[in-house]
């Protein structure tokens, strides 16, 4: 229990530090339409800090419940609304990175079936960076391409929310925004703004102590929308009237990018700028200073690989890369498209080929995937290459439903401590 786990068959991605596996964690949920007991949430996180839920997954109350609609809705939940309408039950994250036994933790998931001959790209990606109190941040990516309009929402658990002061509101119709089917009508006191590019910081504050902190980055001008709906509530009291503070943030398709690092802290936050860098090739590039040092963030154009350079007072201490990016010397297999040959059940191995001419690299805590399948990711274990085949340990998983000919995607991640 001390660090990330992956569940492909109930479609859930957690992310965990050793330091802190017990009271934080990021959970991701990816899995397909399960009948009426599904929420419209496919790429949807909560976030746990310091043992308490910090950005809230609204749950469930019972089937009577007045608010039922309203937590099954898709503006309840931290997704990307298309063309003002949830999502369509043919939805499934595929998994495109898992790298969850590292210091640095992260996993991206493309859900562009949840609006079929619509979305060509519907993938977020989150990162867990350890910072020097024994917490983390997160950086929170969501690529999203097709559509005509594209509406990103957030909420945090807070009582209160802290607006940039910069931005001036005027009054709303959230129809303007969103369907009643995406749960506009459970939506109250609703606002606007012009939001200009750069960052901008909005906080969500539980009690003296307790802060979320997000540091939004948008390269281009958008529309941010401030609403109240119906928050987190307990058993116990169910009919509890309970504030919900989001921010939706809409912007003109086909193509964008959402950028946020999110930072939950009680009395000073450790992070303290977040600065978009220039690219001339279209790449992400993000330098996040902090009480300790400073981070390099880069992620590719087309969103599929990214990577990580941590200095402290200038000298570098920590790579990490992913999907065949480099930085700092530490390079990442790119990934490798090919298919499973044999199924070892009993031994919990597989065997595929591997007709390259380059050696099999390192398989520990690595993903395998076998698309468009519900339970087709898994984390492997150690490998042995025998000619044209490579024989490959699940990492105490099962192997359910692999069968021989199934066509598979290898993922790789590389860390090096200096």
């Amino acid at each position: 229990m001390n660090q990330g786990l992956l569940h492909s068959g109930a479609g859930w991605a957690i992310l965990r530090h050793r330091h802190n596996a017990e009271t934080n964690a990021v959970a991701l949920f990816a899995g397909p339409y399960a009948g009426g007991h599904s929420h419209n949430s496919t790429l949807s996180y909560l976030y746990c800090h310091a043992g308490r839920e910090v950005i809230s997954d609204l749950g469930y109350l019972s089937w009577w419940h007045n608010l039922r609609e309203w937590n099954n809705s898709a503006l309840a939940h931290n997704i990307v609304l298309i063309d003002r309408a949830p999502q369509k039950n043919s939805r499934l994250g595929i998994a495109e990175l898992f790298a969850g036994q590292g210091e640095i933790q992260a996993m991206r998931f493309d859900a562009a079936s949840a609006w079929p001959g619509i979305a060509r790209r519907y993938a977020r990606s989150l990162y867990s960076i350890p910072l020097s109190s024994k917490s983390q941040y997160l950086i929170d990516i969501f690529d999203v391409e097709g559509g005509k309009e594209h509406l990103w929402c957030f909420h945090a658990d807070g009582a209160t929310c802290k607006l940039p002061e910069t931005l001036s509101f005027r009054p709303a119709a959230i129809g303007e925004f969103a369907s009643k089917g995406a749960g506009a009508d459970f939506l109250k006191e609703v606002s606007a703004a012009d939001l200009p590019p750069g960052t901008h910081i909005t906080e969500w504050h539980y009690d003296r102590e307790l802060t979320t902190r997000v540091h939004w980055i948008n390269r281009h001008p958008m529309t941010l929308i401030r609403a109240v709906g119906s928050g987190l509530r307990d058993q116990k009291t169910p009919d509890a009237e309970v504030p919900l503070h989001l921010q939706l943030i809409r912007a003109q398709g086909p193509s964008n990018r959402f950028v946020a690092v999110v930072e939950c802290y009680s009395g000073t936050p450790e992070v303290l700028k977040v600065e978009p860098v220039p690219s001339p090739n279209g790449d992400l590039i993000l330098r996040i200073t902090t009480q300790s040092g400073e981070d390099l963030f880069q992620m590719s154009a087309d969103g599929r690989s990214s990577a990580l350079l941590r200095r402290e007072r200038g000298v570098p201490i920590l790579a990490w890369a992913e999907g065949g990016a480099a930085i700092h010397g530490v390079r990442s297999p790119a990934p490798v498209k090919t298919r499973i040959t044999a199924v070892q059940a009993e031994r919990r191995e597989i065997t595929l080929d591997w007709p390259f001419p380059e050696p099999l690299p390192d398989t520990v805590g690595q993903l395998l995937v076998v698309p468009e399948r519900k339970d087709g990711a898994y984390l492997l274990g150690t490998a042995r290459q025998q000619g044209k085949t490579a024989t490959i340990g699940l990492a105490g998983q099962a192997a359910i439903n692999l069968k021989p000919g199934d066509h598979c995607i290898l993922h790789f991640y590389r860390e090096k401590r200096f």
